[in-house]
């Protein structure tokens, strides 16, 4: 049988060999380690990444995320902020500008159920995306599977709303809001106190839509999340971070798949 130590060593070369193989990236979820059992009060997560090329390439790119939490008893409370800035030189001298805001409330009911609501904001210019608003609410059922390992599992129902880039920031027609079931899976390795790698797969089909004869399976939104995390010094991290999406009706001239590969430091408090 092989003793934990190595079990560490195998489990991290493995991985790193799999990041190293694919192109791209997103940050490990700190609400995930906040349980029923966690110390009541605040704490967050700070990260910052920089990209620039000269040369045959012109590229400059900021990209900075946020999440705040408070929790009290069975309550927590957690907002979650990224975006980027990014151009690419005298040829293309637009910026690409995206944004992405995330309030969510969980109630811990048991060690085994919790109930969440949540509001999303998400303006993407590389995706032709003005305004993407989220409302849903539903269960989360979270399993120690081991000391090191846990899972979760969530099926949340979700009001939404698209605008492209192009329209008017028109929120009051009732007709082009969908209703769509965001459904997820999301594991946990976490060792100990210097390193963890997390997993999370969404499915979010639509539901009805007021406006379309599309099916859950012509309709559906995929996304991969995978990350690992490592502890540098009190509070400072380095991320490893992997996100393949896909969209099986983006706006016209938008490809279906988007992915991202980035590192970067992070500062946990």
């Amino acid at each position: 049988m092989i003793k934990s130590g190595w079990w560490n060593i195998l489990f991290f070369a493995v991985s790193t060999l799999c990041f190293s193989s694919i192109a791209q990236a997103q940050i490990v979820n700190v609400l995930s380690k906040i349980t029923q059992d966690s110390k009541d009060g605040a704490g967050g997560k700070l990260s910052l990444a920089f990209t620039h090329k000269d040369g045959n390439t012109e590229l400059f790119e900021a990209a900075g995320g946020a999440l705040v939490h408070f929790k009290a008893d069975d309550h927590l409370v957690a907002l979650i902020a990224n975006g980027s800035y990014l151009t690419k030189g005298a040829d293309d001298p637009d910026p690409i500008n995206t944004i992405f805001t995330h309030l969510r409330y969980r109630l811990f009911l048991y060690d085994w159920l919790s109930w969440e609501g949540f509001l999303q904001y998400e303006f993407d210019e590389s995706r032709e995306l003005k305004l993407r608003g989220l409302l849903g609410t539903g269960p989360r059922f979270p399993f120690q599977l081991s000391d090191d390992f846990s899972l979760a599992l969530g099926a949340v129902l979700m009001f939404e709303r698209e605008i492209e880039d192009e329209e008017g920031l028109n929120l009051s027609d009732a007709d082009q809001y969908v209703l769509r079931s965001s459904n997820y899976i999301e594991l946990i390795y976490k060792p100990g106190d210097t390193f963890a790698w997390q997993m999370t797969l969404f499915y979010q089909p639509l539901v009805y839509g007021n406006n379309t004869e599309k099916t859950a399976l012509e309709d559906h939104r995929l996304l991969f999340e995978s990350g690992l995390g490592f502890k540098v010094l009190e509070g400072l991290g380095f991320e490893v971070k992997y996100r393949h999406a896909f969209n099986s009706h983006p706006f016209d001239g938008v490809e279906k798949e988007d992915i991202a590969l980035s590192t970067g430091l992070t500062y946990e408090f």
